[in-house]
Formats: C-alpha cells, structure tokens, sequence
C-alpha cells in the first residue's frame, strides 16, 4: 500500500518531475560524456599497438611502452631473435613522435617506418590509395586529411622532408596522437642513423602461447625487452591515463560537484514539497520508517530516470559525434556508468535523508494547524 501511494504521489506533480529529471539528467551526461572522451582518447592511443599484428613486441632494454618513449635496437637482434624457439615470423619498425606539417597546420603524431608491403605493423585499413608507401611516400589518418585538405597526391612535411600522400587509413587517428606510416628508408633519414629498429615485432608459431615467447626471448636474447602485445597496450594505457589524469580528473570534478549540487538540490526542492503529504503519513499511524521508505523511493525513481535521460543523451552524442567532431573518440564504459549512477544516488539518498529526519521528528498534529 505504502509503495503504491508513495509512486502515486511522486507523479502527482509531473512538471517538478519532468523539469528534475531534465536538470540531473543533463548532469550526468556531463559527467558521463567527459569521462567517454577520456577513455576514448586513451583507448585510441593504444590503437595501433593493438592491430598492428604482433604477438609479441621486442624492444631496447629498459623500455616498455611506446607512448613518448624512444628505443634502438641493432639489426643484428633479429639473428638472435629468429634462433628463439616458437618465433614464427619477425619485422623491424622505425618509430618517431614529430610533428607532422599539413594544410598550414602541425599535428604531434607518431610516425612508423615500415619495409615491405603488407607486413605486420603497417596500416591495416586504407580506403582509398595505397597501404605500403615507396621512398618519399607517406599514408596518413582519414580524418587528418579531412581536418586539413590534404589529399591523396598533396604533400606533407616532416622536419625537413616532404612526402607525398598516397594512402588514407582509418583507424589511426586521435587528437594527441594520429599514427602516419612512411617508408623505413626515409624515417632512418629523418633520424639519421641506419642499422637499427625501434621495435621487432614478432609473430609466434601455432600454438605459442605469445607470454611464454616473450619470456623465453627475455630469457636467451641480451639487451632486450619482450612484451605481449596485452603487456605492452596496458603499459601505454597507463602512462596515457597517469599524462591526462589531473586535467580530466578535474574537468569531471567539476561537471560531477555540478551534477551533485543539482542531484541534491532537485531532490530536497522535491521532498520539501511532499512534506506535508509525509506529516499526514504519519497522523494516520505511519511510522518513521515508512516516512524515510517514502523518500527514499521517491530518490531512487527520480535519479533512476535521470541517469537513464543522461545515458540516452550520451548516445546520441557517440551516434552524432563522428559527424560533430571527428577529432574525438568516444568510449562510453560500463565501470564509468556504475561510478557515475553509483555516486548519483548516493547524493540523492542523502539530500533526501536530511529531510526525513526533520519530517520524522514533525508532531503529527502539525499537518492541521
């Protein structure tokens, strides 16, 4: 009976509804679409580590992720390393983060030199032109070439070197850091040394576990550091997540103090409003209990509404996203939604609590005066 009456008299006054879940609902979705944005964005970095089709990532001593870090490794590794039992298949790549000069504007991205057609670690989506670039070549990110009109047969500067565009790729494009593949020849010009790779990567036998492969190879083989391809993601992830961490922790910090003054806000406006309704509750033999039992409903419906109104409005903002602002990625998670929802509700039962208290300690007889 209690629970009817109480759902009955929350909808009572549907504009207070109506406009409470609107204002909480779009708090939330603040919350929720900086934190998309983040995630997306730190997802994104790990992209290519992730398809670029290795099993397993050799690198300088000392080194373990890719992310704002340089490693060199002698060609001749790749003796040493094809002797290891269970490596099936190796490939070097050059590695730099450089500015790349395009349209009249610079962007920071990684930039991978890649040696023979269709090799692990080159692009492994490119639409339109072709996938492996030749000497003075270079294949850049989709939506770069968007950004800045250069095109395929339009030309692109790195440090003192030109190259022509003859690729377009999906995939590989983020807003700190859009990956561009040139030819191996090249990038060792641009670093000026030769004889060395920045990464071997390496495809293990059928039915090589990839972390016992890394492990034999951190074994038998000097100077060098092993990863799985998991390994190494999760290192990069780290940093990205350690690089970005005070900015975005304060940007949600902000959007979620916001949605918690409103959760607050528009909950106890609510509840004041009900309190008479409450007292005569309590007149009619109710007890406290099933005063706070009362307002406690009434905040779990009202914040389950809108955290549902903010989720729906998140998206449709990934949906439209990509045409609004295709510079960002958006990664909409289920741990990000429960901390968000979680920490919602909690505002709600405790702006909502405070007032029960004083109801309950209302004389009954206050409701007739």
């Amino acid at each position: 009976m209690i629970e009817r009456w109480t759902i009955k008299s929350l909808f009572k006054a549907r504009l207070r509804v109506i406009g409470s879940t609107l204002a909480i609902g779009a708090a939330f979705a603040l919350v929720i679409a900086f934190r998309a944005v983040w995630e997306g964005e730190t997802r994104q970095l790990a992209v290519y580590l992730e398809r670029a089709g290795a099993d397993v990532w050799v690198m300088q001593e000392h080194v373990s992720n890719m992310h704002m870090a340089s490693s060199f490794i002698t060609e001749g590794k790749r003796v040493e390393l094809a002797r290891v039992e269970g490596v099936g298949s190796l490939a070097g790549i050059l590695y730099l983060n450089t500015m790349i000069q395009a349209g009249g504007r610079q962007w920071f991205s990684y930039v991978v030199g890649i040696e023979e057609p269709g090799q692990v670690g080159g692009p492994w989506s490119v639409p339109q032109g072709r996938s492996h670039p030749s000497r003075g070549e270079i294949v850049i990110p989709e939506t770069l070439s968007r950004l800045t009109g250069a095109g395929i047969g339009d030309q692109v500067q790195i440090t003192d070197h030109r190259f022509t565009v003859v690729g377009l790729s999906t995939e590989t494009f983020s807003v700190t850091n859009p990956v561009a593949f040139v030819n191996v020849v090249d990038l060792a010009d641009v670093l000026s040394l030769s004889g060395y790779d920045s990464y071997i990567l390496i495809q293990s036998e059928p039915g090589v576990a990839p972390d016992a492969l890394a492990k034999r190879i951190r074994e038998q083989v000097d100077g060098v550091q092993a990863l799985t391809t998991a390994e190494f993601v999760e290192n990069d992830l780290q940093l990205a997540r350690q690089m970005g961490t005070e900015v975005i922790a304060l940007m949600t910090s902000i959007c979620a103090v916001l949605a918690a003054l409103l959760v607050g806000f528009s909950l106890f406006i609510h509840t004041s409003h009900s309190r008479r309704d409450l007292v005569i509750l309590k007149t009619l033999g109710f007890s406290n209990g099933h005063v706070y039992k009362t307002v406690l409903i009434h905040a779990v419906v009202l914040t389950g509404l809108a955290f549902a109104f903010g989720v729906l409005l998140v998206g449709v903002l990934a949906i439209v996203g990509p045409w609004l602002a295709p510079v960002l990625s958006l990664s909409i998670t289920a741990r990000s939604l429960a901390e968000v929802g979680g920490a919602g509700l909690a505002v709600a039962i405790a702006a909502t609590l405070m007032l029960a208290r004083r109801v309950a300690a209302v004389d009954p007889m206050s409701a007739f005066q």
